[in-house]
């Protein structure tokens, strides 16, 4: 083959043309010379091919994706020209940073067959001229800014086999032409917000369509009939709109459909019996709707089906039997329903389950036997039932399972031996059963384990050292109201990042052991309600971080350590004494109810507390004489003062008052007060203000640093200019009623990736919020080149992105899966993702301006309630809460680095995309373990 010399300086005075409208910083186009080779077929991303029947070798196809190239000046207008590439059917340019509108050159490629200029920062409309491509079969536009209508000429192109234009602006109504389309199999728009409207039927007309992906379009209404003529329909995806209405019996008579997503709609009514006609299908999720009824026992017809999603309906009744009989059943999700009855017992003896989540149903009888026959399972989650019986000897086979939740049931008799120490388990959470028996030794195994949870059992014996194994303990250790006896074994303080310590109410005696002081990361200590003996260990005060110390109802003897009475605090007991037999002196601005009970203990004015000295009748007397007459003289000065002078005194005392009334809980150890904080609220410190109120840039007197947000008032309003401790857009209203439970539910939180909460101050009409100071600013101005560190060319690189990414979904996935009770954000965004000195990602402003509203209810709701539907589960219950809780907006702002959308429908339609088409990131989420966000199949992909 030979490149036609007519036609080749033509053919290389056009390509490079188009190489000098293009930014090449990675050299990726460096061929393209003469002095590198004289046919431009040699060169990099060029496609030949022969021409007509002879030997002459033409350019037809430029495959330039993934160069890292830009567009410098507008592209050579007479590119496919009769001089240019008149022969191209193939242009590449996805995965680049080509910005500005729709290049328009390409239009004259009249032989095109392919044009993909996917992921890329193209804005304006859509060409209404593409219809002058009547060769077109594939156009893929995903991943742009693209606004506006879709034109006519889309429904124009009679070739066009794929339609791509998800993940841009679009914001029209969804358009009917699209419906002649006549040989169009994959249309795929999803993640747009057009403007409100129902599917248009005339898209049952594309009867060729294998795939349609409308998640997150906005859609009303009810889903039409007509889609249950598309009888090749290999994929259907309506999640994340508002559909209403049932689901026409029609969409399950589609005989090729594997995959059928409606989740998060408003669907009702009963699941159809012809459901059962679906074998195709693979993958099955109906979640987030209001379907009522039976789960049809026709179900046991799909034997294909892998995965099966029904969590938060409100289906009833019992399972049929013949789910169980399913070979390819892997995942089953029920949680939040009604159903009832016993489980089928035989479920999991003929599948490999990966998943089995069925909480907060009313499901009854032995938990199912054969679950981990499979040796797959990685989630065990089944509490908030009444399940009866002892949990069966089989799960100790479970070597992958992750989560094993089986709390709030009626289960009893001993926990098998081996799932004490499962490898892989990082959650084992028993709580509220009739457990009895002994923690076994073998516990020891379980080294992944975060979060122990048997609080409210019978469980008895002694703790045994091998506990002191468990170096990833970090979250929690709660054995309260048990029955457990015998010393603490000194082992326990080998949990250096355990934050929460709870063993109250059980019969632990003998001394408290000194290593608890290695455990330096314990937030909070509860021994209280137990026999320990001896003195209180100095040791503790050197604990940084510790809040709440409570060694009540013992019988500790012996002054208390000086290092611990800093702990103590006149408003709340922090560090708690009371019923021991304690000795000493304690100072009188401490609260009376942390020391009552200890016959030794002394104050000079504590109500309930022996005074240390008790003058006699005729001191007191003369005392209080004197005390009153210095009173009524220092009155009396005052008032002639005040009329000499006027009211400057009074003024100045208010002041004073309202200083002094300010008030400051911490949940951290602190070392700064709240004048210190007071001092600083200064115009020229302020770093940023949203709906919620302003950020101020604190310097303390020691030198540190931290953040301090001033809540508005409920009536004050400012603009959403935020600044990575926003709160959103909610309205505020600063009532008391409820706030400081919530608020001290946040300060509880301690993870690595969670923006800490040190304290809050209060005064009569302001609150103030006291964060950890994040020197690099939020993930937003970062990606957004607002930062402080933001110089001219800086680009976040994608290591670093893909450092965020996981810190953030380990983070979010912390909040939901080890937090109890689970707390939901309701605001991720990358501005409320915060970035240390060493670029690590710290979430912040979880479910604050969900507190802030609730205070105007009747009822208000707190994020830490006991409530079966919050907990485990409580991600997106409605599509506001959709909005703005998927990450995967955020996913999709680290990898395009554009602005936080305006659109508050369209920051949730950006992520369910992801899924699909960001791997690295979505595999940071699997990596976590981020299941409520991503589907669990996609993690296996």
């Amino acid at each position: 083959m030979r490149f036609n010399s007519m036609n080749h300086k033509d053919t290389v005075n056009v390509l490079l043309q188009f190489k000098n409208s293009l930014q090449d910083p990675a050299g990726s186009l460096s061929s393209w010379s003469t002095s590198f080779s004289s046919s431009p077929c040699d060169w990099n991303g060029m496609l030949c091919d022969r021409h007509n029947d002879d030997d002459d070798v033409v350019v037809v196809g430029l495959n330039l994706s993934n160069m890292g190239l830009s567009t410098v000046e507008e592209l050579p207008a007479a590119i496919c020209g009769s001089k240019g590439l008149a022969n191209l059917t193939h242009i590449d340019l996805s995965f680049n940073v080509m910005q500005g509108p729709f290049p328009y050159p390409f239009l004259q490629c009249t032989q095109l067959q392919y044009l993909n200029l996917s992921e890329n920062f193209y804005v304006d409309s859509l060409p209404s001229q593409i219809h002058d491509l009547q060769a077109l079969q594939v156009l893929d536009l995903s991943y742009n800014n693209f606004s506006g209508t879709i034109p006519e000429g889309f429904g124009e192109l009679p070739q066009l086999r794929v339609l791509n234009l998800y993940a841009n602006r679009l914001n029209s109504s969804l358009p009917a032409h699209l419906g002649r389309l006549q040989n169009l199999q994959y249309l795929r728009l999803a993640y747009n917000p057009f403007s409100q409207g129902p599917i248009p039927e005339e898209l049952g007309n594309l009867t060729n369509l294998q795939f349609m992906w409308l998640s997150g379009c906005n859609l009303i209404g009810s889903i039409p009939a007509s889609l249950g003529m598309l009888v090749k329909l290999e994929n259907l995806d309506l999640s994340y709109n508002e559909l209403t209405g049932s689901i026409p019996s029609d969409i399950f008579d589609l005989p090729n459909l594997y995959q059928l997503e409606l989740y998060q709609n408003r669907l009702e009514g009963s699941i159809a019996d012809n459901i059962g006609n679906l074998t195709a299908i693979v993958n099955l999720d109906l979640s987030e709707n209001e379907l009522s009824g039976v789960l049809p026992s026709t179900i046991a017809n799909l034997h294909k089906l892998e995965s099966l999603h029904l969590n938060r309906n409100k289906l009833s009744g019992s399972l049929p039997y013949g789910i169980a009989l399913l070979p390819g059943l892997k995942d089953l999700s029920l949680f939040s329903n009604n159903f009832s009855g016993i489980i089928p017992p035989y479920l999991g003896h003929s599948s490999k389950f990966r998943v089995f989540d069925v909480a907060s149903n009313h499901f009854t009888g032995p938990l199912p036997q054969y679950l981990c026959d499979g040796g797959e399972l990685e989630v065990l989650v089944s509490m908030d039932n009444m399940f009866t019986g002892s949990i069966p000897e089989s799960y100790g086979n479970c070597s992958k399972v992750q989560r094993m939740r089986m709390g709030s049931n009626m289960l009893n008799g001993h926990v098998p031996e081996a799932v004490w120490g499962l490898p892989a388990m990082y959650i084992l959470e028993l709580r509220d059963n009739h457990l009895e028996g002994t923690i076994a030794p073998s516990i020891g195994n379980a080294i992944h384990l975060s979060t122990l949870r048997l609080q409210n059992n019978f469980l008895s014996g002694a703790l045994p050292p091998e506990i002191g194994k468990l170096l990833n303990l970090s979250v929690e250790l709660s054995l309260s109201h048990n029955h457990f006896t015998g010393p603490l074994p000194k082992e326990i303080g080998n949990l250096e990042h355990l934050n929460t310590l709870s063993l109250a109410f059980n019969f632990f005696s003998d001394e408290i052991p000194q290593e608890i002081a290695s455990c330096k990361q314990l937030v909070t200590l509860d021994l209280s309600h137990n026999y320990f003996t001896g003195t209180i260990p100095a040791s503790l005060g050197s604990l940084p971080i510790i809040t709440l110390i409570d060694l009540s109802f013992n019988s500790l003897t012996g002054r208390i350590p000086p290092s611990l009475l800093s702990m103590a605090s006149k408003s709340s007991c922090s560090f708690n004494v009371s019923y021991n037999n304690l000795s000493g002196e304690v100072p009188s601005a401490f609260n009376a109810t942390c020391f009552i009970g200890n016959v030794g203990i002394c104050s000079d004015n504590l109500l309930g507390v022996r005074d240390c000295r008790k003058p006699s009748r005729l001191l007191e007397a003369m005392l209080a004489g004197m005390f009153a007459m210095a009173f009524t003289f220092l009155l009396l000065g005052l008032l002639i003062l005040n009329k000499l002078h006027g009211p400057f005194i009074f003024k100045g005392f208010y002041k004073s008052q309202k200083r002094d009334s300010w008030n400051l809980i911490s949940f951290q150890k602190v070392t700064f007060n709240e004048e210190d904080i007071l001092d600083s609220l200064d115009e020229d410190n302020v770093i940023g203000s949203g709906s919620a109120g302003k950020v101020y840039r604190t310097v303390l007197k020691n030198g540190d640093i931290v953040a301090v947000k001033k809540l508005w008032n409920s009536n004050k309003q400012c603009a959403e200019n935020e600044h990575g401790y926003g709160q959103g857009n909610h309205g505020i209203n600063l009532l008391d009623h409820g706030f400081k439970a919530e608020i001290a539910t946040l300060g509880k939180i301690r993870h690595k990736n969670i923006v800490k909460l040190l304290c809050y101050c209060t005064g009569k009409d302001t609150k103030l919020l006291v964060y950890e100071y994040m020197p690099n600013g939020s993930l937003g101005d970062l990606l957004h080149g607002r930062g402080q560190n933001c110089k001219p060319g800086f680009f976040l690189d994608w290591e670093s992105r893909y450092k965020i990414a996981v810190g953030a979904a380990q983070g979010l996935t912390y909040l939901h899966h080890d937090c109890w009770p689970p707390i939901v954000h309701r605001d991720i965004k990358s501005n409320n993702i915060l970035l240390d000195t060493d670029m690590n990602a710290h979430v912040a402003d979880f479910s604050v301006a969900r507190v802030m509203s609730l205070e105007n209810s009747q009822n208000p709701t707190p994020i830490n309630r006991q409530s079966s539907s919050m907990e485990e589960h409580q991600v997106m219950q409605n599509t506001s809460m959709a909005t703005a809780e998927n990450p995967n907006t955020v996913r999709c702002n680290i990898i395009e680095g554009t602005n936080q959308l305006s659109d508050d429908h369209h920051n949730t339609v950006i992520a369910k995309s992801l899924q699909v088409e960001s791997s690295v990131l979505i595999q940071s989420s699997c990596i976590a373990g981020s299941y409520g966000y991503i589907a669990p199949a996609i993690c296996d992909q």
